[in-house]
This record gives C-alpha cells, sequence and structure tokens, in this order.
C-alpha cells in the first residue's frame, strides 16, 4: 500500500490537521453533517487488528505519542460527558473501542 493511502499515516495527518485538539475530533464525532464517526470506528477496528503493525509506523514517524494521547484524552472527554448526561448517542461502543486501543497501548509500554 502507498504511504499516501496508508490508514495510519492519514490519521496521524489528521490529527496533526486537527492540531492534535481532541475537542475538535469530538466535535466531528457528534456531527449530524459529517460520516466521521463511522471513519473513525472503522479505523479503530483496523488499528487494533494491525496493532503491531500499526504501532510500528507511527513510531517510526514519531507520531505514536500524539496520536495515542489525543485518543486517550477524547475517551476521557466522552466519558465525562457520558456521566454529565451531555453526550447525544450510545458511547459505549466508540468508548469500548477507545479503551481497547488505549490498553493496547500501555500493554506495548509494560
Amino acid at each position: 500500500m502507498a504511504a499516501e493511502y496508508d490508514p495510519d499515516l492519514l490519521f496521524a495527518d489528521l490529527v496533526d490537521m486537527l492540531g492534535r485538539d481532541h475537542l475538535v475530533l469530538l466535535d466531528l464525532l457528534v456531527s449530524n453533517e459529517t460520516r466521521m464517526l463511522e471513519y473513525f470506528m472503522r479505523y479503530l477496528r483496523y488499528l487494533s487488528a494491525r496493532w503491531d503493525h500499526s504501532k510500528i509506523k507511527l513510531q517510526a514517524g514519531e507520531r505514536l505519542e500524539s496520536v495515542l494521547s489525543m485518543l486517550i484524552r477524547l475517551r476521557l472527554e466522552i466519558d465525562r460527558l457520558v456521566a454529565a448526561g451531555l453526550f447525544p448517542y450510545n458511547a459505549k461502543p466508540l468508548t469500548r473501542r477507545l479503551l481497547a486501543i488505549e490498553q493496547l497501548y500501555e500493554g506495548a509500554d509494560a
């Protein structure tokens, strides 16, 4: 697969383009004007299934930390909004997927 079409590198580019701001990503995820939630869930499934390969690619470009820190901050913000009853849809599938990625990441550091 050509580097310019690599899902991990494209997502890392998106993270950079969003200024590594988890709140901008959150706005896109709750918007009914985008298909970001569908894309994001697909990417998280891809990342989980190919974690070892994806981790190596993101580490090589020194992007693993920025991508994962944004995902962790996103999950914490979603958890906060859900607890306050302010999240617009059932976030369990999304937070479950984000937590699985976080656990893979933490397991890689151990």
